[in-house]
C-alpha cells in the first residue's frame, strides 16, 4: 500500500505529525509513505527511513515570483512528480487550502481529511472525499494527527503515542555535533533553549541563571548548552553565560538536524513551548517544558521521559499573545518550582546513572 501524507507546514506542527510515521509502519507491516513538505522544513524530514519519498514545495518563493518563467517551470515538475504515483489513499493533515490544492492535484481514489471544527480553513473540505470526526478527549494535536491517520487506513486499535525517535540525524550531522560537545565529556549535560515566539511563553534571564545554579548545586559537574537562532536569543544566552559562569556555554545558529543531532547527545533538554524542545522530544532525549500561556497537555511532549511545568494560574492556559498579567505569570513560575518537577523527573527517569555525580 502506498499513500500520500500532506503536512507542508510549520516547525512544530511537523514534529508533532511524525508519531504518524511509525504506527502506521507498525500498523501496516510494507506500507510506502511519501509527504509533501514545504521547503523551509525539508530538512526534519530528508532521509528519514520511514518515508518512501519526499516531494517538497515552496509556495511562498512561488509567490514573490510568479511572472518568472522558472517558478512556472519548478511547479510543473513538483505537479509531474506528485502525479507519477497512483496513491491508494491521500492524508490531509494540514486542512488550509494549501494542503487541499496539493491533494486535489494527487492522483488517488480516497481523499481524507479533517472536519469542521479541525480544520485550519474550512475551505479544506472542497478538496476531501472523506472527513474524519476526532474522538471525543482527542486534547494533544499529536493524537489528532494519529487519530485521522489511523481511521483513514480502517484501524480502530486504540493507539499509543509512541515515545522512540522519530527523527534521524545523519551520521555526519551527529558528528558535527559532537564537535560542539567535545568540551561537555563525561559530564551530565543539559541543553536549555531559551527563546520563545510569544512574550506570554518567555521566561525571565534571572529564573534561568537561578535554575542552573539549582543543578550546578546538586549535580557535581554539570554542564549547561544554551541553543540559540537569533541575535535577540543569543544576546539572552550572552547575558545568563555572564551570570552562570564557566558551566555555560552557547551554540548559536546551527542547521536545523545538527542541533537535533545535539539535542539527542546530551542527557537533557529544558525550554518553553518551542519548536527546538519538541525537536528534542523527536530525537529521543528526555525533556522539561515550561508552559505559560498554551498548553502542556495539548502541545507538550508525552510519555515518561517528559516532564511538563505549567504555571500555577487557574487562567492558564489562556493562548494570548500579549496579557496585563504577564508579569504575574511568570513570577508564579519560580526556579523553584521548576526544579522540583525537574528533580522529580531526572530521579524517576534515573537520568544520572553514578551516585558520583550528586552533590
Amino acid at each position: 500500500m502506498h499513500i500520500l501524507i500532506v503536512k507542508a507546514s510549520a516547525f512544530g506542527d511537523i514534529l508533532h505529525a511524525l508519531p504518524v510515521l511509525p504506527v502506521l509502519h507498525g500498523l501496516f507491516p510494507g506500507i510506502q509513505i511519501d509527504w509533501v513538505v514545504e521547503e523551509p522544513f525539508a530538512e526534519l524530514l530528508a532521509g528519514n527511513p520511514l518515508i518512501t519519498r519526499l516531494m517538497v514545495i515552496s509556495t511562498k518563493r512561488w509567490r514573490r515570483s510568479l511572472g518568472k518563467g522558472c517558478t512556472y517551470h519548478e511547479v510543473g515538475a513538483v505537479i509531474k512528480k506528485l502525479r507519477t504515483v497512483r496513491y491508494a489513499m491521500v492524508i490531509d493533515l494540514q486542512g488550509n487550502l494549501k494542503s487541499g490544492i496539493v491533494t486535489a492535484l494527487a492522483r488517488a481514489e480516497d481523499k481524507v481529511g479533517f472536519e469542521y471544527p479541525q480544520l485550519q480553513e474550512r475551505i479544506n473540505t472542497l478538496f476531501t472525499r472523506r472527513q474524519i470526526t476526532m474522538p471525543d478527549g482527542l486534547s494533544h494535536i499529536s493524537d489528532q494527527y494519529l487519530a485521522l491517520a489511523t481511521a483513514a487506513l480502517g484501524s480502530s486499535r486504540p493507539i499509543k503515542p509512541p515515545e522512540n525517535i522519530c527523527l534521524f540525524p545523519s551520521a555526519q550531522q551527529l558528528h558535527e555535533a559532537s564537535l560542539l560537545l567535545a568540551d561537555t565529556a563525561g559530564h551530565f549535560v543539559v541543553a536549555i533553549h531559551q527563546g520563545t515566539t510569544w512574550q506570554t511563553k518567555y521566561w525571565d534571564i534571572e529564573s534561568w541563571v537561578a535554575l542552573i545554579r539549582l543543578l550546578q548545586n546538586t549535580i557535581v559537574g554539570v554542564r549547561v548548552v544554551l541553543t540559540c537562532g537569533s541575535d535577540a536569543e543569543y544576546q539572552m544566552a550572552q547575558q545568563t553565560r555572564d551570570a552562570a559562569g564557566d558551566v555555560v556555554q552557547i551554540v548559536s545558529r546551527t542547521p536545523i538536524m545538527v542541533l537535533a543531532a545535539l539535542y539527542q547527545q546530551v542527557d537533557l533538554v529544558i525550554g518553553g513551548d518551542t519548536g527546538p524542545l519538541h525537536l528534542a522530544a523527536a530525537v529521543g532525549t528526555p525533556t522539561c517544558s515550561l508552559y505559560r500561556s498554551s498548553d502542556g497537555l495539548r502541545s507538550g511532549p508525552r510519555g515518561e521521559r517528559h516532564a511538563i511545568v505549567q504555571v500555577p494560574m487557574v487562567c492558564s492556559p489562556c493562548f494570548k499573545t500579549s496579557c496585563s498579567d504577564d508579569a504575574l505569570c511568570r513570577a508564579t513560575l519560580t526556579p523553584d518550582l521548576v526544579f522540583e518537577h525537574l528533580w522529580r523527573h531526572i530521579t524517576k527517569n534515573n537520568l544520572i546513572h553514578s551516585k558520583k555525580e550528586l552533590a
